[in-house]
């Protein structure tokens, strides 16, 4: 059920084919679907993305709804978390259409009136701070890991991700029981304050302080601040391995650093890594709608309704909009990136491009970065980060675009899109990283379990 924006408080009755109502001094709008006349497959897999991204909004609010820097908790966060992964998880359909790729093939979504949780690439948070990437193994070892932190103090964990002590390290964990029902992933948080602290006179212990206890496998020395119990260790080859208290089953993780700045709180940009693939695909949520499925519009604010698809009133999609209409007929096209590639390497939205090149490559690498997109980007600018600094870009003209930049190796790089004069910068949901191809040893983590 949706809760709908100031515009709409206290109406009643009925828009289009919606009913708007009241229920515990909210505003609900609900849609009606007559199932002998059922939407377009354009709309419905619009309806089944928004679905989807609002149950894991739901899910993960506990960290999301105050998660992105300059914005305030609750409706703004809730608005920008919307509008971005809807996008990147629009894109990434699009994406795979054009390679080929069928619907039955398309996993993480949740059929319509379902209430469960799947995860992808969503942004969980978004800032200024130095972005701390989570990474997956390929086999099931039951863990996450931050790359490169194999020394185990305190002050390799701040020098090596180029933190400050007292920040906050935020451990998200989503684990898959495969043997329940749809819908069962569950979401866990840790704090951890990078303040080793004595238990005992609770002083300030120096930053040499061991930062995982080899034994128990939990923060030694932790900051009565820390909140949440996870499973730490250092893992030779890997970096720093993490994991829910008796959880061998990670989905999808993400860590989040924050700072507190005088009274404000500074974030740093994550994303949820993930490996695992829930029971449905879009053929799946596509077959549930088509027999009759009656689920409810999530309509977050007034964006949503007014930009309102194919002419009646039922399809929601995120966007710009050309006024205060609430029918169909008042959308306007987005600015997008319909494919990219660097180096002959195809992207795919949502994933993160490695570009392997063979032993010897001399680097920094040359190439070009190839971006097309829909006519509506025209004019605009594509920009590509290194962290949060921009090291090139180009216009958009007829459609398309061509970066050419020597490129570091193991740095992550990501695409966005802004206007003309520089502002609205939009994560795509492109990312790539140079990589020579050498074998990568690891040694096995023990979880304590």
């Amino acid at each position: 059920m949706a809760k709908v924006g100031f515009w709409l408080k206290g109406a009643n009755g009925k828009l289009s084919n919606t009913t708007i109502y009241q229920q515990n001094g909210e505003t609900l709008i609900r849609e009606v679907v007559t199932p002998s006349n059922p939407q377009t497959e354009k709309q419905t897999i619009q309806r089944i993305i928004m679905h989807t991204v609002m149950q894991s909004y739901s899910k993960m609010k506990a960290i999301c709804d105050h998660s992105f820097e300059g914005l305030k908790k609750g409706q703004a966060t809730m608005s920008y978390y919307m509008s971005q992964n809807v996008g990147f998880a629009r894109e990434k359909v699009a994406s795979m259409q054009a390679q080929g790729i069928s619907f039955v093939n398309m996993y993480n979504f949740v059929p319509l009136g379902i209430k469960g949780f799947t995860p992808n690439q969503y942004q969980v948070s978004m800032g200024s701070l130095p972005r701390v990437d989570a990474y997956l193994r390929d086999e099931d070892t039951g863990h996450a890991f931050i790359a490169g932190l194999e020394t185990n103090t305190y002050e390799a964990v701040i020098n090596q991700l180029g933190l400050q002590r007292g920040d906050q390290l935020t451990f998200l964990v989503i684990d898959q029981n495969t043997d329940a029902q749809f819908g069962q992933c569950n979401f866990h948080y840790a704090r951890v304050i990078l303040d080793p602290t004595d238990p005992a006179t609770y002083q300030p212990l120096p930053l040499s302080t061991p930062f995982v206890d080899a034994e128990t496998h939990l923060i030694n020395a932790p900051s009565v601040r820390n909140e949440g119990n996870f499973y730490f260790g250092i893992e030779e080859g890997a970096g720093l391995a993490f994991c829910q208290n008796g959880s061998l089953d990670v989905a999808a993780a993400a860590v989040i650093v924050s700072r507190k700045m005088n009274d404000k709180w500074l974030r740093s940009t994550a994303y949820l890594t993930y490996n695992g693939a829930e029971e449905y695909s879009m053929q799946n949520c596509i077959d549930a709608v088509s027999q009759g499925t009656n689920a409810p519009i999530y309509a977050a604010d007034s964006q949503y309704l007014n930009n309102a698809g194919e002419g009646n009133g039922a399809a929601v999609e995120a966007g710009g909009t050309t006024g205060g209409q609430t029918g169909g007929g008042g959308s306007v096209e987005a600015a997008a990136i319909s494919s990219a590639s660097i180096d002959g390497a195809s992207m795919i939205m949502g994933t993160n491009c490695e570009v392997t090149k063979a032993n010897g490559t001399t680097f920094p690498y040359t190439a070009a970065l190839n971006i097309t997109t829909n006519a509506a980007a025209n004019g605009k600018k594509v920009k590509v980060y290194s962290g949060v600094e921009v090291i090139a870009q180009a216009t958009i003209a007829d459609g398309a675009a061509s970066v050419s930049h020597a490129w570091a190796k193991d740095t992550t790089y990501v695409v966005k899109l802004t206007d003309a004069d520089d502002s609205n910068a939009t994560n795509t949901g492109y990312s790539f990283v140079f990589n020579e191809a050498t074998a990568s040893g690891g040694g096995g983590f023990d979880s304590g379990s």
